[in-house]
């Protein structure tokens, strides 16, 4: 672990093994997430930056080299041909293709970790000064923060003062728990829905499946792989993306306790599953996988694996919130949830066009332009 100006940069999340967890308030800012992600190929070229204080740990911003091209697939598109521009520099010897970017792989959300004992605000500059310094000796062209909640305001407003620019990136969906028991939480909800919901957990039972928790084994591990892949052909046709039984064998030796299987099974058969991860007093309903072909319309499994099971635990561990990550507005509302805003912030760092560029990206003669060349390079 390299230490510079009071920040240490860990390549591995080992080397903060036992402060990250007691920082974060978040399942998928913890070790055993991180760890499975390091392990399973996933984060190649880790920056995990620490800052201690009296020789304990009290703040850590989870940054890495977007190897994967995460950005070209999450951030604002502020440029056109920015990816090829940014491999012709790589080649030339200019500069890195990847930026540095600071969030969760595989979770929407940005965050700097930090011990509510001391000054958070000066903890964030620290670790932005730092930020800047490794991209100018990595010959790192920019750097995002690629989903800040818009309830971080904090970290917006710090943002925006190190001439980072701002765009409006996905809605998430969240859930607060204030209740005691399932039934007060259906009473919560917009006159039909309590009804509508019993409906739907007594058809799931009269078809003759079982909601229940298990813990994820090397057998098991094939079917989600498989069921997961599923999902993924149902929404895209073109590229069916199956993820290697071994991540889910893999998460649960990492994250252990933290992860929750939840399986419908119909004739001693898995034929859909839900992956939640919970640290503290949040639990993030993260994957679901289903077998179509062996479920009709009124099983409704997807609802029972990824709300009511979920919720009806939560309320047993008084866990406060469930994330439940984006899409499928009208259902996530309709079972109580709240929107959450995320923002992508973006920064040059290149010593001779960073601060034209990052003027440009900040000004509103840039957002018109961009909205004029969108509409002339896409007609409808």
């Amino acid at each position: 672990m390299a230490v510079h100006g009071g920040i240490r940069i860990a390549k591995t999340v080992d080397e903060i093994s036992e402060s990250i967890d007691r920082l974060s308030d978040d399942c998928c800012f913890t070790y055993g997430w991180f760890k499975t992600l390091e392990s399973f190929g996933r984060l190649p070229d880790p920056f995990y930056l620490a800052l201690s204080q009296v020789g304990q740990t009290i703040g850590i911003a989870p940054c890495f080299l977007d190897r994967t091209d995460d950005f070209f697939s999450w951030g604002p598109n502020i440029f056109p041909f920015l990816h090829k521009s940014l491999h012709l520099g790589q080649k030339l010897g200019l500069f890195k293709r990847d930026l540095l970017l600071c969030y969760s792989p595989a979770c929407c959300r940005s965050k700097i970790l930090l011990d509510d004992k001391y000054s958070a605000g000066k903890i964030t500059e620290s670790f932005l000064d730092k930020i800047d310094e490794i991209c100018k000796t990595e010959k790192i062209v920019f750097s995002s923060f690629l989903f800040v909640s818009e309830f971080d305001k904090d970290l917006m407003d710090k943002l925006k003062a190190r001439n980072y620019a701002k765009f409006p990136n996905i809605l998430t969906f969240y859930l607060k728990i204030q209740w005691t028991q399932f039934d007060d939480y259906l009473k919560s909800l917009k006159p039909g829905m309590a009804k509508k919901i019993r409906r739907e957990i007594k058809k799931c039972v009269e078809n003759g499946v079982t909601i229940d928790q298990e813990e994820i084994t090397q057998e098991i591990a094939e079917e989600l792989s498989q069921l997961n892949a599923n999902v993924s052909s149902k929404y895209s046709a073109e590229t069916v993306y199956k993820l290697d039984p071994s991540f889910f064998v893999m998460l649960q030796k990492y994250a252990k306790e933290k992860v929750k299987l939840f399986t419908a099974r119909r004739n001693d058969k898995i034929i859909a599953f839900s992956i939640a991860l919970q640290h503290k007093d949040t639990l993030d309903v993260y994957m679901y996988g289903s077998d179509y072909e062996s479920q009709t319309n009124t099983f409704f499994t997807y609802f029972n694996l990824v709300y009511y099971k979920p919720i009806q635990v939560a309320i047993d561990k008084k866990i406060e919130r469930i994330y439940f990550r984006y899409f499928l507005a009208k259902s996530r509302l309709d079972r109580g949830c709240k929107t959450e805003q995320t923002y992508s912030f973006i920064k040059c760092h290149n010593t001779f066009f960073g601060p034209a560029i990052n003027r440009l990206l900040r000004s509103n003669i840039y957002r018109k332009l961009k909205v004029r060349y969108l509409r002339d390079f896409f007609p409808e």
